[in-house]
């Protein structure tokens, strides 16, 4: 529109204005936009730590699973003060559902308030 507004005024100076003006809006929307995923994601992050926020962000097939309700986390509560490497697996007993493996996935990014213990979440999957 600029284009043709300066080659021999082809469109109104309000019609110029007017979309730039749109332009303008829809630039702030977008930056707002990203200012709101990027902020959902430091939030997810702090929840859920980097890998369980990654698989949300890519829309994962592991991120999937756990919407369509195939696995879930599960979160894990550590004694406090003890030095260890998680277990890469661990077995899960539900009451009502068959007992399932759970595969470690991260370390969890915050600690408990009411315990002061770090937590660690751990994929599985189950039956129901």
């Amino acid at each position: 529109m600029k284009t043709l507004f300066q080659q021999n005024q082809n469109i109104s100076e309000k019609a110029l204005q007017s979309a730039d003006g749109t332009l303008q809006t829809s630039e702030a929307d977008i930056r707002a936009g990203e200012q709101k995923l990027s902020l959902e994601e430091s939030v997810a992050r702090q929840h859920w730590g980097n890998i369980a926020t990654k698989w949300a962000v890519d829309g994962s097939p592991e991120f999937q699973r756990i919407l369509d309700q195939h696995e879930v986390l599960v979160q894990v509560t550590m004694p406090s003060g003890e030095t260890f490497a998680p277990a890469q697996s661990i077995s899960l007993e539900i009451t009502g559902a068959p007992r399932t493996t759970a595969s470690f996935v991260s370390a969890f990014p915050r600690v408990d308030p009411r315990n002061s213990r770090p937590k660690l979440p751990l994929q599985g999957a189950y039956s129901a």
